[in-house]
């Protein structure tokens, strides 16, 4: 045990697993998510439509304002470290909750593209610090056979947000767009008390190794490297679903917007069982098979509509794109395979700066790419080809866990 001189003793890093409930951390974690990325970001997707409708936004507009939120993700990212030196960890986690709610009940304000993207911008902010400092409290508190389950519980709170969103927007929206934001802000709120209840214990983490152990070096290699390089690559690819997948079902192929909400829906129910299933499956082939295998299904679903948009087709992409969070899911547990519980903060910092980056270009680039070609399926199509090259850098490690599984049984 350890003291700062500003409370009580604080607990070190050996003792991490047996003295906090590590699944209530994990329930804050997944709460907070559900707050930030899920009312966050997702649920903006769903508002463009009736955005652009009633004039406020156009679809390009709209596109760049969805990216603010992800170069402010970036932001809150790369200086997720620098602020956790200087903060305690409870206090900084606790005002990414009030950013984001305050963000949330901002956007209803009808006063134009610069105030929702700045204000989209604040809430990434408060995203970026969360996915940091949020995921590697979970993932260094939670027992090593528990790691799979911590992160998995973490991203069903996305898709439980996703699910939430697809099914009260719509009906919010037929009182009003203002109804609809406060509805959503209201749920946020709601949010942010189960992450304070969650994140209770928070108060007794510290940074400081137990006497004699050093953190370790960011791990290097090949295999490190595809990671970081895969969730670089897994955030850029599903920029154009993220964004303008609702817009495209209800607006350009002419479905409507009940037929998008459908899907959207749909999206919320496949964000809850795709880490579900990530979990089963990382359980019986290991995380290196799991990631690899997923990347690979999620290369098909989302460059499927560039090929078709058969009704079919569109429910295949609309699945595979709501189980993305368990992509997320299992790009914790394996970093964590890769390093050890000192490292933990330092490598979910890389692990997610990247994928920020990967955020914010795609937010940057795919409303450009919009605007160039006029063409929705293009951006599916570079989406695919994004997740295509992530599943060939990640091939090795997962090939030479299929071959080491053999030899693990005997």
């Amino acid at each position: 045990m350890t003291t700062d001189g500003r409370g009580p003793p604080a607990t070190t890093v050996d003792d991490l697993d047996a003295a906090l409930p590590w699944w209530r951390i994990a329930v804050g974690s997944g709460a907070a998510m559900f707050l930030c990325m899920a009312l966050g970001r997702f649920s903006y997707s769903a508002m463009i439509p009736a955005l652009v409708e009633a004039g406020r936004l156009d679809a390009v507009a709209a596109g760049y304002v969805g990216g603010a939120n992800m170069v402010g993700f970036l932001t809150g990212a790369a200086l997720s470290t620098a602020l956790a030196r200087h903060l305690r960890l409870h206090r900084l986690l606790f005002t990414c909750l009030l950013i984001a709610v305050a963000g949330l009940w901002a956007s209803a304000l009808p006063w134009g593209p610069l105030w929702l993207g700045g204000w989209r911008a604040a809430i990434g902010f408060a995203t970026g610090l969360v996915m940091v400092l949020g995921l590697a409290a979970a993932a260094q508190t939670a027992p090593m056979e528990k790691r799979t389950l911590a992160m998995t519980t973490i991203f069903v709170g996305v898709g439980t947000g996703i699910l939430f969103g697809a099914t009260a927007v719509p009906a919010l929206l037929s009182v009003g767009l203002e109804a609809a934001w406060t509805g959503i802000a209201a749920a946020g709120i709601l949010a942010a008390l189960v992450a304070r209840w969650g994140w209770s214990s928070l108060a007794r983490i510290t940074a400081t190794p137990a006497p004699g152990l050093q953190p370790a070096a960011l791990p290097r290699g090949f295999t490190w490297m595809a990671l970081v390089a895969a969730s670089f690559l897994f955030s850029f690819g599903i920029v154009p679903h993220t964004i303008y997948w609702f817009d495209y079902l209800a607006r350009d192929l002419g479905h409507g917007y009940w037929f998008a909400s459908l899907h959207w829906t749909g999206v919320g129910l496949f964000g809850i069982i795709g880490p579900l299933l990530a979990a089963g499956l990382a359980g019986l082939a290991g995380t290196a098979a799991a990631i690899g295998v997923v990347y690979l299904v999620m290369t098909v679903g989302i460059a499927l509509p560039w090929a078709t948009t058969a009704p079919l087709a569109l429910a295949v992409s609309t699945m595979i794109f709501g189980a993305q969070p368990a992509v997320s899911a299992l790009l914790g547990a394996r970093a964590r395979d890769l390093g050890n519980p000192t490292d933990m903060q330092r490598m979910m910092r890389a692990i997610i700066l990247s994928n920020a980056i990967g955020s914010a270009a795609g937010g940057m680039t795919v409303p450009l790419l919009l605007d160039r070609t006029g063409s929705y399926e293009t951006l599916f199509l570079a989406g695919g080809i994004a997740f295509a090259l992530a599943t060939v850098l990640l091939a090795p490690a997962a090939l030479a866990a299929r071959q080491d599984a053999p030899r693990m049984a005997r």
